[in-house]
């Protein structure tokens, strides 16, 4: 059987051309590195070199080694994701924690992109942690603000760089609308591995700057969690949400925050957890109101319904609708972030409709507290056989708290 043929480590590469470093000097370095630590066992020569330029992964700890000897050559740290290598000890629950940090951040989110771009055991057969999710949206509603972002690396990071990752963004969810995010996955991962890792462990940039590419992050982030979220990929999913999650706060885009919020919620809904679904739900509404969009405030508010509707709690349901009818009816749409325009009378009456569904007989009691839009929804709960009214309609896939991933699961 042929083998599958490596892809070329360019980054080690480029910081051995910096360095002005040969494949021989990079491997006596670290021998000579693992004799001073103590270290047996470790042998390289310039061959060794040659492989891993080729893409092969030395095991640990020729990656930290490595990195400590161009970190030394260079004059600046240098970390094993920076070389294109996979770092040597690895957690299990790599990404499920939300950082607080800008540095802990960047190094969570570049580590967990290049274990997933090789395909990591602990990654492949990662699951969805339901405990992980209170915890993390705790932090994020309880923690202080967070600084800007700044760093002052070799490579100047400006407006075209951050236009270029949403331009991209943007392209790939036009793509996944129109494709399924599983034919995707393999491209966003990369890029987030190759390019945008690079502009956050070697960039150079402002607050402001810094501010824009958290946000850029963030997007391109939550959109990765979606596409592993089209594979059926749920725990990889998970941990792709949380680390945009940590973007967003990094990009004080309280907006983008309750979308991800959002996100986690149809996540924990999508598999049976709608406690957590709930609470998420909420966390995302936090958000909302510190963005100011009434619009945004009822999403996360029908989100919210969705999950006690799953819990069959009718009460809790009908309440958590009405208070979305009279947050709906203050919205001024000008507050609106763009994606979320397709938020209409018509869009909220087929949501309230599904939670009637999902209520059966429960969703009389329901209806009745959400009396102002009963028969609006209930035409839609009716189907089209018995409505006046046109089919509900179909939540656009750019949005992820009402996206409808590929698989079939449909919130109208």
């Amino acid at each position: 059987m042929p083998r599958v043929p490596k892809e070329q480590n360019l980054r080690l590469r480029s910081l051995l051309d910096e360095a002005a470093m040969s494949n021989k000097g990079l491997a006596r370095r670290v021998v000579d590195l693992a004799a001073t630590r103590g270290l047996t066992g470790v042998r390289c020569d310039h061959t060794s070199v040659l492989r891993w330029l080729a893409g092969e992964q030395p095991r640990p700890p020729v990656p930290e080694l490595a990195a400590a000897a161009l970190s030394n050559a260079l004059g600046q740290k240098v970390s094993e994701t920076e070389l294109g290598m996979t770092p040597s000890d690895l957690p299990g629950d790599l990404g499920l924690q939300l950082p607080t940090g800008w540095t802990e951040t960047v190094a969570t989110s570049t580590a967990l992109w290049r274990a997933d771009v090789q395909r990591r055991r602990f990654l492949v057969n990662a699951v969805f942690t339901s405990a992980a999710l209170p915890a993390s949206a705790l932090r994020w509603l309880t923690s202080p603000p967070a600084a800007a972002p700044s760093a002052s690396g070799t490579r100047k990071v400006g407006r075209a760089d951050i236009n270029a990752i949403r331009e991209l963004t943007r392209s790939y969810r036009e793509m996944d609308n129109r494709l399924g995010g599983g034919k995707l996955r393999t491209s966003v991962v990369s890029y987030l591995d190759d390019h945008v890792s690079r502009l956050l462990t070697a960039g150079s940039y402002r607050e402001e700057t810094g501010r824009q590419l958290a946000a850029a992050c963030g997007e391109l982030s939550q959109l990765a969690g979606w596409v592993a979220y089209d594979s059926g990929e749920h725990g990889l999913a998970q941990r792709y949400l949380t680390q945009a999650l940590a973007y967003a706060r990094h990009s004080n885009d309280h907006a983008l925050a309750a979308e991800i919020l959002a996100a986690q919620a149809h996540q924990a809904l999508y598999l049976a957890r709608p406690d957590e679904a709930v609470d998420l739900a909420r966390a995302a509404q936090a958000a909302a109101v510190r963005h100011g969009s009434a619009t945004l405030l009822t999403e996360c508010l029908v989100m919210e319904a969705h999950g006690h509707a799953a819990r069959n709690d009718a009460h809790a349901c009908g309440t958590a609708l009405a208070r979305a009818e009279q947050t709906f009816d203050r919205a001024a749409r000008e507050d609106d972030p763009a994606w979320l325009s397709y938020f209409d009378e018509a869009y909220l009456a087929a949501r309230m409709a599904q939670c009637f569904r999902d209520l059966g007989e429960a969703g009389h009691a329901a209806r009745e507290r959400a009396a102002p839009w009963t028969w609006t929804a209930a035409t839609y709960a009716a189907g089209p056989s018995t409505s006046p009214c046109s089919p509900p309609p179909t939540p656009p896939r750019t949005s992820p708290s009402k996206r409808q991933p590929s698989g079939g699961r449909h919130w109208t």
